[in-house]
């Protein structure tokens, strides 16, 4: 078949984040708006992008909200896509909670670059030609030296056409072979040659038992990075309200977080530690339900911030306080980062 058709290849997944919280997913929908600059383009003015009716009821695209193939597109543009498809709107604002707000911010920073491509180069960017889309992908590359960042960029590319158009280029076969060679090329490296010594950090949570909130916090956090090898994701989605908590165990269930599947995701189970009272879990998550039972109020979150207002901990915090307990433990941080527990 001919390359340049690829609007007719197969439809594949191309493997967006599950739903994330969705006041943060539409404010990143609504700050990430790409520059007002123009994109030049040799097709129609100020059209729909899509013309199709829909299957079924013979209801017909909406022209209340057209979207302009002149004009470029961000990602706060993907629900007026999809209303431009007929699409109903309130269908629209939940299909736009199936990316997380950390995907689409991921995503707006690669679609901003595609668009200054198509600026320079004077592509469409609703309807480029394949080998557009390949030269703007190896130029990435060439720079990044990353692929899976010019993996990003073309999921983010992929993610507008779909929803523009209903076509998917994430898959077509010389895309696919485009990035399967830059893995050969720049194949992917293991982030640490060698590692620390947990020894010391250890050494360092059992001695410092001083009564303050943020020593009793650093301490529990770090003992349930190390003992369950749970990423910073999953601790910052645990909660009081689905914990079981007994004399020698906490049992955690996991309703959301970054690598949250109700199929696969297994509760997370925190033990006790006998031989040394210093480094007992339990003991260390007893003493911080206790030090933050006054500043909790109706936070379910297991670990809340230290700091009015005290709100949930989020993924980034927990990593943070994890980094600050190795570096007071004389662990280079700038070497090793949370996740290296």
């Amino acid at each position: 078949p001919d390359d340049t058709n690829w609007q007719g290849t197969d439809q594949a997944s191309v493997g967006q984040s599950e739903s994330g919280d969705t006041n943060r997913t539409q404010l990143a929908l609504e700050t990430m708006v790409a520059s007002p600059t123009a994109i030049p383009t040799a097709k129609t003015n100020t059209t729909a992008i899509a013309t199709e009716p829909t299957h079924g009821s013979g209801r017909q695209p909406s022209s209340s909200r057209p979207v302009q193939e002149n004009a470029p597109v961000s990602m706060h543009s993907i629900r007026d896509l999809l209303i431009a498809r007929g699409v109903p709107e309130r269908s629209s604002v939940i299909i736009c909670q199936s990316w997380r707000a950390a995907t689409l911010k991921s995503y707006s920073s690669a679609w901003k670059k595609w668009l200054a491509y198509c600026t320079q180069k004077g592509v469409n960017q609703l309807h480029p030609d394949l080998y557009d889309i390949i030269a703007f992908l190896t130029q990435t590359f060439d720079s990044q030296k990353s692929t899976s960042w010019t993996s990003t960029f073309r999921s983010a590319i992929s993610t507008v056409l779909e929803v523009s158009q209903g076509t998917d280029i994430g898959k077509h076969v010389l895309i696919s072979r485009l990035l399967k060679g830059m893995n050969n090329m720049e194949p992917k490296r293991p982030r640490y040659t060698n590692t620390w010594d947990v020894r010391q950090l250890l050494t360092f949570l059992e001695q410092n038992n001083e009564p303050t909130l943020k020593t009793i916090t650093y301490k529990i956090v770090t003992l349930i990075a190390l003992t369950t090898a749970s990423r910073c994701s999953e601790i910052a989605a645990l909660t009081t309200e689905y914990m079981n908590l007994s004399s020698d165990q906490a049992i955690f269930q996991i309703h959301k977080s970054k690598t949250w599947n109700k199929r696969l995701m297994k509760p997370i189970h925190v033990h006790s530690f006998p031989p040394n009272s210093g480094l007992c879990p339990i003991i260390a998550l007893r003493a911080y339900l206790t030090a933050t039972l006054t500043i909790r109020g109706a936070n379910t979150a297991l670990f809340i911030t230290m700091v009015k207002p005290y709100k949930p901990a989020s993924a980034s915090t927990i990593s943070r306080w994890i980094k600050s307990t190795m570096r007071l433990a004389g662990i280079d941080i700038e070497t090793y980062k949370a996740h290296s527990t």
